[in-house]
C-alpha cells in the first residue's frame, strides 16, 4: 500500500509518505515548507478533495506539553493512499482547545486535545501521519460529509495501525494493562487464573470497560475493521488483540467451572466484557446487517441517521438500500433502510423490531409502525429478534413471505398476507434480571402442565428437563447436590414450600436418601452455607447444559445475540449450516462400557439427538462405532478431565448433519484393522467437528473421500500412525479453520477438492499441504496458515506439495519457518509451485473467516486448540510444537511416545 516517496513529493503535489523501512507505522518524513497561514475557512478549501480522495495530517513531534499542537493537513488518493495511522476516540469535552492546522487555528474537544498531546509525545523525532475525522473532514460542510462519510471504511481498513484512545489514564490504568499483557500471552486456563489472582487489576480493567468510548456508534466500525489496532489509555498501551483474547477465554463456561464466580468483582468484570461483545463478532457476520443492527442499536451517536450510516463501512449489503445523505430526514432514512431489507431480503424479521414509538429513544419521528426506530433500544423486545434468526418464528416453513409497498396520505404502507391461526393464552414477562427470568421459566412450564402449582410431579419433570440426568447410580454425590441446589433456588424464587421438601423426599424411590428416609428438615439437615454453594453448582451446570443442547437459550437468557444465532455459535466455513441435533432428545452417557444402555455406542444409535456426557474417561471401542444423522455430540459435558473414543474408529460415513464439539478420537493400534481411521466422514455431509482431539489414525487420522460440506475447526490433528498420514478429503468443499497438525509424513490435508485452509499451524511435516497428482480441477484458499519444520522435516518447501497446473490457488499471508532453532521467526512464503495462481479467493467466504495473521494463528492455535481440559496426549503435541524444531518425530505406534496407558495417557 502506498506510493514512493518521490511520487508522493512529484510535480509539487501535496502528497506524503513514510520513509522506507520506517519502524513506526504511520510516520512520515519532515515536510517540504508549510504553505502561508490560513484563516479556519480557507484551510479546507486550499487543500480541496475531489472524490476519491481524502485528506490526513501531519502531527509535529513534541516532549514539551505546553508547545502548541501543529498539524498540516494534507490530501491522499484512496486507491493509493500513503501509510497513516487512524485515531478513534470519542467526540466529548468543550471545544476549547486550538490547534494549529497549517497556520490557523482549529478548535476541537479536550479529547482529541490530550490525545494528540499524548500521540507526538510518543512519535519520536518524525512526524506522526494521522487521519481523524473532526480534522480530515470539514463537517460545517453537508456536501464534503456525505462524501467523505462512505469513504471511512476504507479509511480504517487501509490504515496500518487503528490507535483507540480511551482517554486519559486514572489511578489503576497500569494494573489493568499489567493484567491485559499478561492474559494476552497467556493460555486459555492460565488467564482465568490471572484474574482471579488480581483483584485489584480486575476492579481496574473493569472500569476501563464502562468508559463512555465503548458505547458510542463509529467505534464499532473503527474497530472491528482495523487490520492492527492499538488501545491507548494516558501512555500505557495493548494491541486490541489482547481485549479479544481475554474476552474469548472468559466467556468459555468451561474454565470458570468450579471456580468462585460469584463475587462480586468477577461479576462485574465478566459482565463489562459482555457489554463490547459487538467488537468481537465473527468477521463473517460484519457484513450481514442482521448481524450487526441488533448489538449496535443500544450505542450512541449525536446525529440519529449514524445510527446507519456508521454501519455502511462494515455491511456491504447496506449500501444496495440507503446512501448517505445528510439532507435526507431520519424518518425517510430508516424507512428506506427497512424498505430496503425487506424487499431484498425476502423476509419480514424487521417487524419484530419495530413497534410503538417509545418516548425514550427521542422525540417521535411519525415512523410508519413497521420501521424500526434504530436509535435506541426502548419499545421492542431484542430477543425475538435473535429468536427469529434462528427460525424459532418460522409459521411459513420454505415459503416465501407475500407483501408490497404503498403510499397513503404521505405515509409508506407495508401489506401483507397473513392467516389468523390462534389467539395468546397467557405471557410471561421475561425481560427482567436472571433470577426473575428463571422463576417465569419455571412458571411458564408449570402452565403448559396444566395448571400453575409447584407439584412434586412437575418439580421432578423440570429438574430432569434442565439437568439432564437420566442415570443415578453413576455418582450419586453430585446429583445429590444438585437435587439441593435446585432445591434451594426453589426456596430462594418461592419461599418455603411443603411441596419443596416433598420433592426432595421424592428420590427415595431411586434410592437417594437426601432426607434421612423421610423424616428430616432439610433446613435443619443441611447449613445454609453448604446449600448455596449447592445451588452455585446447580446454577452453573443449569446454565452450561442449556447453553450446550441450545434447547431452552432463548427462554433463560433473555436475549439471544445475532453473532449467536444459529445452531452452532461460532461456526465457520461450508459446515456451518450444521444444526445437528437442535431441538431433538438427549442422551446421556452414563458408562464407559462400549456397548448397553447409556453407552456412548448407544446414544448415537438414533438420530436426532443430543448426546452428553455425565462421566469422563475413555471409552475403549471393541468395533467401529456409526454415528447417525442429525446429532449434536458435546463433549463439553463431560466431568473434568473430559471424554475421549480409543482404540476403533468412529464413523459418520454416509450421514449428514453433525456436530461434535470437545471429543477426543484416538485409533491407535488397540484397534488391529489397519484399514480404518481414528475419524471417519466419508460420503457424508454437513459436518462440524470443532474443538476435537484427533491422534494415532492408521490409515488416515481423518478419512473425508467423498464428505461435502464440512468444518474441521480449531482441533488438532496429531500423530498418525501406520500411513502417518492427516488428513485425506476428496469432493467437498471443505474448511480447515485454526487446526493444529502436528508429526505426519503427508496429507495436511490432502486435498482434493474446493478448500478453504485458513489459519492453520503445521509441525514438523514431511509433506504438509497437498494438492495431489490429480487430473481434477479444485480451488484452494491458502490464507495466513504458519507451516513450522520440525526434526522429521527432510524438505521444508514441501509446505505446498504436488501443486499441478490444474490447480487454481490463492495463497496470502502464509509463513514458514525452516530455522529449527528453537524460535519462531519464519517468513513469508506464498510460493504454490507449479499451481494456478489466482489473485482473489475463489470462496466469497474466505476473506471473512480470516481472523489472525500468521503469527496470531500460531499464539492463539496453539492456546486453545483441541479438547479441553487437555490431557497429556495434547500436552505432548503442543509441548514439541513450542520447541519450534527441536522436538518431535513420527511414530508408528501410539507407545512410542511414551505416555501413560499404553500411549493413549490417562483421562
Amino acid at each position: 500500500m502506498g506510493s514512493s516517496i518521490e511520487s508522493w513529493f512529484s510535480q509539487g503535489e501535496n502528497k506524503l509518505s513514510s520513509p522506507s523501512g520506517a519502524k513506526s507505522l504511520g510516520r512520515s518524513p519532515t515536510l517540504p515548507q508549510s504553505p502561508p497561514p490560513l484563516d479556519a475557512f480557507s484551510m479546507y478549501e486550499m487543500v480541496h478533495i475531489q472524490p476519491g480522495e481524502f485528506r490526513v495530517f501531519q502531527l509535529d513531534p513534541s516532549q514539551d506539553p505546553s508547545a502548541p499542537v501543529v498539524v498540516h493537513l494534507l490530501k491522499a488518493s484512496l486507491a493509493d493512499p500513503p501509510p497513516y495511522d487512524a485515531l478513534s476516540y470519542r467526540w466529548s469535552g468543550s471545544s476549547g482547545h486550538t490547534i494549529n492546522v497549517n497556520g490557523a487555528e482549529l478548535g476541537v474537544t479536550e479529547n482529541l486535545f490530550s490525545a494528540l498531546h499524548s500521540l507526538r509525545q510518543t512519535a519520536g523525532s518524525l512526524p506522526l501521519t494521522l487521519w481523524v475525522d473532526s480534522i480530515c473532514i470539514n463537517q460545517a460542510s453537508t456536501q464534503e460529509r456525505s462524501q467523505q462519510v462512505p469513504y471511512m471504511g476504507q479509511i480504517y481498513t487501509q490504515a496500518q495501525t487503528v490507535r483507540v484512545w480511551l482517554g486519559d489514564e486514572e489511578p489503576g490504568a497500569q494494573a489493568a494493562f499489567d493484567l491485559l499483557r499478561d492474559c494476552g500471552r497467556s493460555q486459555a486456563p492460565d488467564v482465568v487464573d490471572r484474574v482471579l489472582r488480581d483483584e485489584a487489576g480486575t476492579r481496574a480493567l473493569t472500569e476501563i470497560l464502562h468508559r463512555p468510548y465503548w458505547g458510542r456508534m463509529w467505534m464499532f466500525q473503527e474497530i472491528v475493521l482495523a487490520p492492527n489496532a492499538l488501545v491507548h489509555c494516558g501512555h500505557y498501551e495493548v494491541p486490541w488483540a489482547y481485549i479479544q483474547w481475554l474476552d474469548k477465554v472468559t466467556a468459555d463456561g468451561r474454565l470458570w467451572l468450579g471456580l468462585q464466580v460469584d463475587k462480586p468483582w468477577i461479576v462485574d468484570f465478566r459482565e463489562s466484557l459482555l457489554g463490547i461483545y459487538h467488537f468481537s463478532l465473527p468477521k463473517k457476520d460484519y457484513r450481514n446487517i442482521k448481524a450487526v443492527v441488533l448489538p449496535t442499536r443500544k450505542l450512541a451517536c449525536l446525529d440519529p441517521r449514524d445510527k446507519l450510516y456508521a454501519l455502511l463501512g462494515v455491511c456491504s449489503t447496506l449500501a444496495k438500500t440507503i446512501k448517505v445523505d445528510y439532507s435526507i430526514p431520519t424518518r425517510d432514512v430508516y424507512t428506506d433502510f427497512a424498505k430496503g431489507q425487506i424487499a431484498s431480503d425476502r423476509e419480514l424479521y424487521t417487524l419484530l423490531s419495530a413497534g410503538l414509538w417509545d418516548p425514550a429513544n427521542g422525540e417521535d419521528l411519525d415512523l410508519p409502525s413497521w420501521v424500526p426506530d434504530i436509535r435506541g433500544t426502548a419499545g421492542f423486545d431484542e430477543r425475538y429478534l435473535g429468536a427469529a434468526f434462528r427460525e424459532y418464528f418460522n409459521a411459513a416453513g420454505d415459503g416465501a413471505p407475500h407483501f408490497a409497498f404503498s403510499e397513503n396520505r404521505g405515509h409508506s404502507v407495508l401489506e401483507v398476507e397473513a392467516l389468523l391461526f390462534d389467539t395468546v393464552g397467557t405471557c410471561a414477562d421475561f425481560a427482567v434480571d436472571d433470577e426473575q427470568r428463571r422463576k417465569a421459566l419455571i412458571d411458564t412450564f408449570c402452565l403448559t402442565a396444566d395448571g400453575a402449582d409447584l407439584s412434586v410431579t412437575k418439580l421432578r419433570s423440570l429438574f430432569q428437563a434442565v439437568v439432564f440426568v437420566e442415570a443415578i447410580s453413576e455418582d450419586t454425590e453430585r446429583v445429590q447436590r444438585n437435587v439441593l441446589g435446585f432445591f434451594e433456588d426453589l426456596r430462594q424464587l418461592y419461599g418455603s414450600r411443603p411441596s419443596l421438601t416433598q420433592f426432595l423426599e421424592s428420590f427415595e424411590d431411586v434410592g437417594l436418601h437426601i432426607l434421612q428416609h423421610g423424616g428430616g428438615n432439610p433446613l435443619e439437615l443441611f447449613s445454609g452455607e453448604e446449600l448455596h454453594h449447592n445451588r452455585l453448582e446447580y446454577l452453573s451446570r443449569f446454565i452450561f447444559k442449556m447453553l450446550a443442547s441450545t434447547l431452552l437459550v432463548p427462554a433463560f437468557l433473555g436475549f439471544v445475540p445475532l453473532a449467536t444465532a444459529i445452531a452452532f455459535p461460532g461456526a465457520v466455513g461450508f459446515g456451518a449450516d450444521a444444526t445437528g441435533g437442535t431441538g431433538g432428545t438427549e442422551c446421556v452417557v452414563t458408562t464407559l462400557d462400549d456397548s448397553g444402555s447409556g453407552s456412548f455406542r448407544d446414544c448415537v444409535s438414533e438420530s436426532g439427538r443430543i448426546v452428553t456426557f455425565g462421566i469422563s474417561g475413555y471409552i475403549q471401542l471393541e468395533s467401529a462405532v456409526s454415528l447417525s444423522s442429525d446429532l449434536t455430540i458435546n463433549g463439553s459435558t463431560a466431568p473434568d478431565p473430559g471424554i475421549g473414543i480409543m482404540a476403533g474408529e468412529v464413523s459418520a460415513s454416509d450421514q449428514d448433519n453433525i456436530i461434535i464439539v470437545n471429543m477426543r478420537f484416538r485409533q491407535g493400534t488397540l484397534d488391529s484393522d489397519t484399514g480404518k481411521s481414528a475419524f471417519n466422514m466419508g460420503k457424508s455431509s454437513n459436518i462440524i467437528l470443532d474443538h476435537c482431539s484427533f491422534a494415532y489414525g492408521q490409515w488416515d487420522t481423518i478419512d473425508a473421500v467423498g464428505a461435502v460440506n464440512f468444518t474441521v475447526s480449531n482441533s488438532i490433528i496429531a500423530f498418525p500412525i501406520g500411513q502417518q498420514f492427516g488428513a485425506h478429503v476428496e469432493t467437498g468443499p471443505s474448511t480447515f479453520f485454526g487446526n493444529l497438525w502436528v508429526s505426519a509424513h503427508n496429507r495436511q490435508p490432502l486435498a482434493k477438492d474446493d478448500n478453504q485452509y485458513i489459519n492453520n499451524v503445521i509441525y514438523n511435516y514431511q509433506a504438509a499441504y497437498t494438492a495431489a497428482n490429480t487430473g481434477g480441477n479444485f480451488s484452494h484458499d491458502i490464507i495466513n496458515n504458519y507451516f513450522i519444520a520440525g526434526p522429521s522435516t527432510s524438505s521444508p518447501d514441501d509446505r505446498y506439495f504436488q501443486m499441478k497446473a490444474n490447480q487454481d490457488v490463492y495463497a496470502t499471508g502464509n509463513y514458514g519457518d525452516s530455522s529449527l532453532d528453537g524460535e519462531l521467526n519464519g517468513a513469508q512464503e506464498n510460493s504454490v509451485g507449479d499451481a494456478t495462481v489466482l489473485d482473489a479467493p475463489w470462496a466469497s467466504t474466505s476473506t471473512g473467516i480470516v481472523e489472525w495473521t500468521a503469527a496470531e494463528a500460531v499464539t492463539n492455535v496453539l492456546a486453545s486448540a483441541g479438547a479441553s481440559p487437555r490431557d497429556e496426549v495434547d500436552t505432548l503435541v503442543v509441548s514439541q510444537v513450542e520447541s519450534y524444531g527441536t522436538e518431535g518425530g513420527l511414530y508408528k505406534d501410539q507407545d512410542d511416545t511414551g505416555l501413560s496407558n499404553g500411549g493413549y495417557g490417562t483421562l
